[in-house]
């Protein structure tokens, strides 16, 4: 056997370093398309011009339906607790979708090219069901199509789930996310095609079976008489076999995967697996053409006698079944999904696997360490002759076993689901004849659960696009508090847009999400959904994040970055992205924050400094040129730190994403930069205009202004376009930005496409309803937490991904998050918010 080794793809590495290179593609199709997005997933490019970057922070929900919205299309994460994952909870196969007879849709009528239909699957699992396992057919498509499947209130992915050529009838096992609504989304590329779906099981926290991975084992094969008792007989029209697991799993075994395999079937046909001892069902695992080899993953229920039986509907056709796991009661490995990503395509990178060649694919980049398992769809496309493609862990040759995942004919495009060991983040594929291209994409792990945690807890909710909730998962939500992953000791927290960190009281820096750009300080993983530690000796007292740059504040006095910073987001007068860390170029540092792409840093002389992009956010009385594209040009930024001129006594700093304010030992605010939407604080808003001229009376505050409005204030924190002051007497004062509410005043904004709308902009800091003995202050993007002296939490604003953690749209005014009773700190960036408690 020939060795094909390549660490990672370059699409990967592009991925990390938000580049270009190696570009992943579009779905496979029979004729693969062009490349369609950065890396082994579609993720937004953080870097944004000034403007643009504020009319986002402005803009994000303005129009309904732009981000999701809690109780509405958000994809659900596991519920409040620990981050034990979920387990397997095997039915009986169930048709839930048929477009060709009206079930589970309105409509008997196929799904039109570059249609997408909902499949309501609420009343079917429990409300505590985070993913379900389904057998998707696609038939009597029209064109050459591929199908994706994937939670509603999400991004489709790039990945597909489905190919089909026109008139042909194939199924393929997905494993997918439920969103909140308990909802899936099924797209069709091309053509018209009829879908069909049966559901075989859900995943949900608590009850359920653990997955245990086995070597790659035949069990059954009809041509030579393997688990038949030596019979090489086809199975019949009608008829019915057995395969018997006793001896292969415990008695404490409720369910089995294991890859199916059709051979030389002498008509069109399907193979039913169901539990032995049980009444068949309607529902297909397999289906078939005449002398067609086509592979199908099922995980189907053991029977009291342990064993499966397998139906066939019409000719001859022989049966191979290769045993990949199974779930237990008693022990195993929990279940978590992570968003659809494409780790490799070899259509782009390298090239394609030879024929007796093996190709080690390194799965680290993306799952946890702890991964026994992955779950990903497997595709073959353009293969130059008849093969077959076989996964087993690690990548020893000796190891390669008797089994297959998918089988091809030459020229074909055909996926199939795999669940497959790891070994030390590591499996092979093998490729047994000719030239063939291979995709794989990841969709959830197996891993054995993380200990509880029990003092000073990580807890997070929110967005978890990127796994920056630390749970294990990502491409999710989560609208109840949760455990971090293996996360105690926790001193403090801090969020950008799609990673979290979280500062122990060791000194040390974890860091979960992405690592687009190097937001992880690695350079290994393009992201992490647990937290993994910032890979730096120094002992670290405070941490803060922008858009995608973060910063840890070492007991020396010094700052330490990494992340984006091509536009001098680091202050080390360096433009190139950082994914190790590198101290920005200042010393004798008390406190440290953060804006969009702007650095601030609070020195023990009371006088402020600030790097990165300019646009009025630096303070020194210039806006700069060139600040409308990204990177900004050099006339926009700062390289090095620079004084904010003019501040002296200061006490604390905080910024939203181009507004920065200061706080003197006085009780007295300082403010300068951006204030179209009135974060200013002064009574005035620019208003929409801003965005065409910036030189507009009241758009930007070049140096800082006294706040006449505030005394009194120990701290200002920001989030997009808003602001909040924290008393001394334990109240708090919002302004700014009001479209959903989230200056938290009990009024919230109308016909906010502009700031001219209704109660759009609170320019005048306002009291937040209701809030008194507050000790703490966190903003995200559209909404805001306080921790109170009880040691309890209130959000208010936007609830979008769950970020108020309520079944509500949002709420004006504050709402105390369920479930946190002793919380020391707290955190929030983005739409993700985070806490430190005792428990949850």
């Amino acid at each position: 056997m020939r060795f094909r080794s390549f660490a990672l793809v370059t699409a990967l590495a592009a991925a990390m370093l938000g580049g270009q290179a190696g570009a992943a593609a579009a779905a496979p199709t029979p004729v693969p398309a062009a490349p369609q997005a950065p890396g082994p997933q579609a993720r937004p490019d953080h870097g944004k011009g000034v403007l643009e970057s504020r009319r986002e922070g402005r803009d994000l929900t303005a129009v309904p339906g732009t981000v999701g919205t809690l109780g509405a299309d958000t994809a659900a994460a596991p519920l409040a607790g620990a981050p034990t994952g979920t387990r397997y909870t095997p039915i009986a196969p169930t048709r839930v979708l048929d477009t060709r007879n009206g079930t589970g849709v309105p409509t008997t009528t196929p799904l039109r090219p570059g249609g997408t239909l909902a499949l309501d699957l609420a009343s079917r699992v429990p409300t505590t069901a985070t993913a379900v396992v389904l057998n998707v057919t696609g038939t009597e498509g029209t064109a050459n199509t591929f199908v994706t499947v994937y939670p509603a209130g999400t991004d489709r992915p790039i990945s597909s789930n489905l190919n089909l050529a026109p008139g042909q009838t194939r199924p393929n096992a997905v494993v997918v996310t439920l969103a909140f609504s308990g909802t899936v989304l099924m797209y069709n590329n091309a053509g018209s095609t009829h879908l069909v779906a049966d559901l075989a099981g859900y995943y949900q926290p608590g009850a359920g079976s653990l997955f245990n991975p086995t070597p790659p084992t035949r069990l059954l094969d009809t041509r030579f008489g393997t688990g038949t008792g030596g019979s090489r007989t086809p199975v019949g029209p009608g008829k019915t076999i057995s395969l018997d697991f006793t001896g292969r799993v415990p008695a404490t075994a409720t369910a089995v995967t294991f890859n199916l395999t059709g051979v030389d079937g002498t008509a069109h046909t399907f193979v039913a697996a169901y539990p032995s001892g049980t009444v068949r069902q309607p529902g297909s695992s397999l289906n078939l053409a005449p002398g067609e080899i086509a592979p199908n993953l099922v995980t189907v229920t053991l029977g009291a006698d342990r064993k499966v039986s397998l139906y066939n509907n019409a000719g001859n056709t022989h049966l191979v079944a290769d045993l990949a796991g199974y779930y237990d009661s008693a022990a195993g490995a929990a279940f978590y999904h992570v968003a659809p990503t494409r780790l490799v395509d070899t259509r782009f990178f390298p090239e394609p696997i030879c024929g007796n060649c093996h190709l080690p694919v390194d799965f680290r980049p993306l799952l946890p360490a702890t991964a026994r398992a992955a779950v990903f769809n497997l595709t073959g496309t353009d293969p130059s002759q008849g093969t077959h493609i076989t996964a087993w862990p690690g990548q020893n040759p000796s190891q390669l076993p008797n089994s297959s995942n998918l089988n091809l004919v030459g020229g074909q495009t055909r996926p199939n689901l795999a669940t497959v060991g790891l070994d030390q983040g590591v499996l092979s594929l093998y490729n047994r004849f000719g030239d063939v291209d291979l995709i794989v994409d990841v969709a959830g792990y197996f891993a054995n659960p993380p200990a509880v945690c029990a003092v000073d807890c990580g807890i997070s909710w929110g967005d978890n696009t990127g796994g920056q909730l630390g749970h294990g998962t990502s491409g999710d939500a989560a609208n109840k508090p949760g455990q971090m992953s293996g996360l105690g000791n926790v001193k403090a927290v801090a969020a950008s847009h799609h990673s979290s960190y979280a500062l122990l009281k060791d000194g040390s820096i974890w860091a979960s999400g992405l690592n687009y750009n190097g937001g992880l300080a690695s350079t290994t993983v393009a992201e992490s959904p647990v937290p993994i530690k910032v890979p730096v000796g120094a002992t670290f007292t405070a941490v803060a994040a922008g858009s995608a740059t973060a910063y840890g504040l070492t007991n020396q006095g010094r700052i330490l970055f990494w992340g984006e910073n091509r536009s001098n987001e680091g202050g080390n007068n360096n433009d190139a992205p950082e994914f190790t860390a590198r101290e920005v170029g200042i010393e004798n540092v008390k406190a440290i924050a953060a804006g969009y792409s702007t650095g601030y840093a609070l020195k023990n002389d009371g006088t402020v400094w600030a790097w990165g992009v300019n646009g009025g956010a630096l303070g020194n009385g210039s806006y700069g040129t060139g600040c409308e594209q990204y990177p900004v040009a050099a006339t926009c930024r700062a390289p090095l730190p620079v004084q904010v001129p003019g501040l002296t006594d200061i006490v604390s700093i905080g910024a939203s994403w181009s507004t920065a304010y200061a706080v003197k030992a006085d009780g007295t605010v300082w403010a300068w930069g951006w204030n179209a939407e009135g974060q200013l604080g002064d009574g005035q808003a620019g208003g929409g205009s801003c965005y065409e001229n910036t030189t507009l009376p009241n758009c930007v505050q070049l140096s800082p202004k006294q706040l006449p409005a505030l005394t009194g204030v120990t701290k200002v924190v920001g989030g997009a376009t808003t602001a909040y002051a924290l008393k001394s007497d334990g109240t708090v004062l919002g302004w700014g930005w009001n479209a959903q509410g989230q200056v938290g005043h009990g009024v919230t904004g109308a016909n906010c496409q502009s700031p001219s709308g209704t109660n759009c902009t609170v320019p005048t800091p306002t009291a937040v309803s209701g809030l008194t003995g507050v000790t703490d202050l966190a903003a995200g993007s559209l909404f805001a937490l306080a921790r109170k002296s009880d040691g309890t939490v209130s959000a208010w604003g936007y609830n979008g991904f769950g970020a108020i953690a309520a079944n509500v749209g949002g709420s004006n005014v504050p709402l105390q998050v369920s479930g946190l009773t002793d919380v020391t700190a707290i955190g929030a960036g983005g739409f993700t918010a985070l806490a430190v408690a005792g428990t949850v």
